[in-house]
């Protein structure tokens, strides 16, 4: 079986985490979770809200989701993470991962406060360490990508992971027990650590910077739940749009394979001896985990490999001839030249088909991206299994969504707070239609590009995304306006 590069794993298992399904926050609801349009068997997952009318703060701008320029420190926060992540306790158990995931899932109202307390006082010098370099104008990782290619010993991602979900926890004792400012700053810190750790050049720091402004945003949603909640509005909008971008990652991604094995850029008409094409098929073939790697093959690393080649050899030359090359020229070649190119030359065009689209807004990448990876994936599966584009290149439309579902959680809780702005002034009342909002914009939907659906039932509302979308893709919200000092 091929080897799959280390980063390639990390950035699947990131993924599957990413995308599982969430489940839907606990809440009184007085509309139908239903819609009669749904394929039977697909459920959208709902997110219940109880929400208050409130007021934009005064100043208006005076709460803030990552630091301000008063509060922000000259230098790159790297060393200063590095001791958070060394601050950590050593021993947590999996009994102890399994309680965190619970509690995060757990209602303020209900959260175990005293058993909370507990647990998190055990991070309390680490939680110091990490708000002060969320503070740094800049993380500056310079990991050598071009120098080591697939080989980069990472940072400690994991840790990140586990800290972002920390802070998180420690947010939701603070919406527990009333200490609302408190829940603002450890959301805070938790931003402005993604985004740090998002900077660095590939896309495994991106997706932990995700799932960590994923988990912040979810205390937010519980925040604004809260009784005597602030407004968020003007503090989401003032956030980054988007909050990181993914161009630099992506473009580490197009390029690590040629980082790794810089001998196979440029090979179109370059004139090499029959032994420097072996070496350039062995350095391919290595990729694929078929010649046994640099400590020289085994027999049977051998044997697969030249298996490999025989089917690769008539594939290669019929692909060489159909992009233009002369039929007696490609006769003329070299057997690993043939391979080389044809495997090489294939890999760049689908890398390219499916990266270019990667430039785009999702809204506006969504059909095409969807496209170029089904027809991908039927020539992965079909004529070129086997090739270096089939194995190498993995399932990044996955991470252009979950980047653009980031989007739409910040999206989503502006329109609830725009809603809130608006009730404030109509007894309570939402409004029939969104458009109806006049003091603040309301924003679109980054995932379709469309306005979010919305329908009023008394004093509750339903904001949701389902249309043409898959149901992991969806998104739904119902929320009620209840009366302040109500729950």
């Amino acid at each position: 079986m091929p080897r799959i590069p280390l980063h390639l794993a990390f950035v699947g298992v990131s993924l599957a985490l990413l995308t599982a399904v969430p489940c839907p926050a606990a809440g009184p609801v007085s509309l139908t979770a239903s819609r009669p349009s749904q394929p039977a068997g697909e459920q959208v997952q709902t997110v219940l809200l109880s929400v208050q009318p409130a007021a934009a703060p005064k100043p208006a701008m005076s709460i803030q989701l990552l630091p301000g320029l008063l509060d922000r420190l000259p230098g790159s926060a790297t060393g200063t993470y590095g001791i958070a992540l060394q601050m950590m306790p050593a021993d947590e158990t999996d009994a102890d991962r399994d309680k965190i995931q619970e509690w995060l899932k757990t209602a303020p109202s209900v959260l175990p406060r005293d058993e909370v307390h507990k647990l998190l006082s055990r991070y309390e010098q680490s939680f110091r360490y990490a708000v002060l370099a969320s503070r740094y104008e800049r993380c500056d990782w310079d990991l050598p990508v071009r120098q080591e290619g697939i080989n980069l010993l990472l940072p400690n991602l994991q840790g990140f992971r586990r800290l972002g979900r920390m802070l998180a926890l420690d947010a939701r004792l603070a919406i527990a027990e009333g200490r609302l400012d408190d829940a603002v700053a450890r959301i805070r810190t938790v931003l402005a650590m993604s985004i740090h750790v998002s900077r660095g050049t590939f896309l495994i720091g991106s997706l932990v910077g995700i799932a960590n402004a994923t988990v912040a945003l979810e205390q937010a949603r519980e925040l604004i739940a809260a009784d005597a909640s602030p407004n968020l509005y003007w503090a989401l909008v003032h956030l980054p749009d988007p909050l990181f971008s993914m161009r630099e990652a992506m473009e580490s991604e197009q390029n690590w394979l040629y980082f790794s094995c810089p001998q196979l850029q440029g090979l179109g008409d370059l004139k090499l001896s029959d032994e420097q094409w072996n070496e350039r098929a062995r350095a391919a073939m290595n990729l694929l985990g078929l010649a046994g790697g640099k400590g020289g093959s085994t027999a049977e690393d051998t044997l697969r490999a030249l298996a490999a080649g025989m089917k690769m050899y008539p594939q290669g030359k019929q692909w060489l001839i159909q992009q233009g090359r002369p039929a007696k020229e490609v006769e003329a070649m070299p057997h690993a030249q043939v391979i080389v190119l044809s495997m090489m030359g294939q890999y760049e065009q689908w890398r390219d088909e499916i990266f270019k689209w990667f430039a785009l807004p999702y809204a506006q990448a969504r059909a095409g991206m969807v496209k170029t990876l089904t027809a991908f994936d039927d020539w992965a599966s079909g004529p070129g299994k086997g090739n270096p584009a089939a194995v190498l290149l993995p399932a990044l439309g996955r991470a252009a969504f979950v980047h653009a579902r980031l989007e739409r959680e910040i999206a989503a809780l502006r329109c609830v707070e725009a809603v809130r702005l608006y009730a404030v002034a109509h007894a309570g009342q939402p409004p029939a239609e969104l458009a109806r909002i006049e003091a603040v914009p309301v924003p679109a939907d980054p995932v379709t590009g469309k306005p979010f659906d919305y329908r009023v039932d008394g004093k509750s509302f339903v904001l949701e995304s389902t249309e043409g979308l898959g149901s992991r893709e969806q998104l739904r919200w119902v929320v009620e306006m209840r009366e302040a000092g109500k729950k």
